[in-house]
């Protein structure tokens, strides 16, 4: 069975990313009927928000990994004090 055969489809080519050179969009049939500058300028929009995103992912995620980190440190100072110490 064969499905989408009237789908209009924008293909992007120069994305800015070091990873994906293409992006395929697909677009919706009630949006079909829209002019190709509004649908493009919306498929711009669309691949920024994306780019937006992964870069607050990324800096959540350093930021898990230095707390963690420094976490680590912390306790492995509290122990080795502990053991010179002889706290206990």
């Amino acid at each position: 069975m064969l499905k989408g055969i009237n789908r209009r489809i924008i293909e992007i080519n120069r994305t800015n990313n070091d990873y994906f050179e293409k992006a395929i969009l697909f677009v919706k049939n009630e949006k079909s009927d829209c002019n190709q500058q509004t649908i493009t300028k919306q498929a711009n929009i669309f691949l920024n928000e994306l780019a937006v995103k992964n870069k607050r992912n990324s800096k959540m995620l350093y930021k898990i990994i230095l707390s963690s980190f420094i976490t680590f440190l912390f306790c492995s100072f509290v122990f080795i004090m502990i053991l010179y110490f002889d706290l206990f």
